[in-house]
């Protein structure tokens, strides 16, 4: 079953087996195990102070592992069912990394990791999705990036989710660091990555995290940051500057989008990717206030994108 799952994922299960499960579980018959008995050992993980998120992942694991079992005949009932937990107390939001605290670290980081961190942080890019990302990918012409695949270590797997393939669009700024990389980048054909290593190959989140972002947040004076702090800035300012969401059935043209799958419902979608550009542009200018705003063109954006959603490229 293990090799079916995505890498990242047999990652996370193998190294909650090696520290969780198999130092209790290893020497017990599938027959021996109650619910009792697995009641007391998410006790005594709670006893050894461990978080409730890490008790209850391992809890998940060896109730999947158990719940296989009874699919496959070596058990007529799951014991981990019916398990209780106690409450799990809120935690404080990881704090969010001003602008003037960005502008600190990017001082501290060298090409090309200084383009890749303010490319997340302008626009909620996972690590994972920035470091497979590919030449043919991006359109800077009008302004867009396609998302179809992802790197887990230095290895390709299909994103996280199927909302995860998506194209989205890139403000003035993101356009133009990306144009400032392809020209000091070695590998610029449509199939290298755009972020890889010396050979071409995808680079390490890990190592880049220990080796590059860790040190340089350190010498900012900023403590400890991650990756997924950088992506989570563009999320918070986006909820805060802008309406994520609309809270009208109208779009932002003001027409009334329709649920009927008909050239004008695949036009409505275009407002929605305008107002993406525009949060993302307005993210740009706050997270990076010394940097200049690139002319926008909304206008011919518009024209080519309604232009190809209804036809005009299979025309050609």
């Amino acid at each position: 079953m293990l090799p079916t799952l995505k890498l990242s994922t047999q990652h996370g299960y193998k190294t909650v087996l090696a520290k969780h499960l198999l130092p209790n579980w290893r020497d017990w018959r599938l027959r021996d195990i109650g619910r009792q008995d697995i009641q007391q050992w998410v006790a005594d993980r709670f006893k050894r102070q461990l978080g409730w998120q890490t008790v209850r992942n391992a809890w998940t694991l060896l109730s999947g592992i158990l719940e296989t079992a009874v699919e496959y005949g070596y058990l007529s009932t799951n014991p981990a069912r019916g398990v209780k937990f106690p409450e799990k107390e809120l935690k404080e939001a990881p704090a969010l990394i001003t602008g003037e605290d960005f502008m600190k670290l990017l001082k501290h980081l060298d090409e090309p990791y200084r383009t890749m961190v303010r490319l997340i942080a302008a626009t909620g890019l996972r690590i994972g999705e920035l470091l497979a990302v590919r030449w043919r990918s991006l359109d800077l012409e009008i302004g867009t990036l396609s998302l179809r695949e992802s790197v887990y270590e230095g290895r390709f797997q299909s994103p996280k989710t199927q909302k995860s393939r998506r194209t989205i669009p890139l403000g003035p700024q993101a356009i133009s660091w990306l144009r400032e990389h392809r020209l000091r980048a070695k590998r610029t054909a449509s199939d290298d990555l755009v972020f890889g290593n010396r050979n071409g190959q995808p680079l390490r989140e890990s190592k880049l995290l220990r080796n590059i972002l860790q040190p340089a947040a350190e010498a900012a004076e900023l403590g400890r940051v991650t990756w997924h702090q950088c992506s989570a800035t563009f999320t918070r300012r986006c909820s805060t500057t802008f309406a994520c969401r609309s809270r009208s059935p109208r779009s932002s043209w003001g027409t009334r989008v329709s649920r009927r799958r008909s050239t004008s419902t695949r036009m409505s979608s275009m407002p929605r990717t305008a107002r993406r550009s525009k949060r993302s542009n307005a993210n740009c200018s706050q997270l990076f206030p010394n940097c200049r705003m690139a002319p926008s063109r909304p206008i011919r954006q518009v024209v080519i994108f309604v232009w190809l959603r209804i036809g005009g490229a299979a025309r050609i």
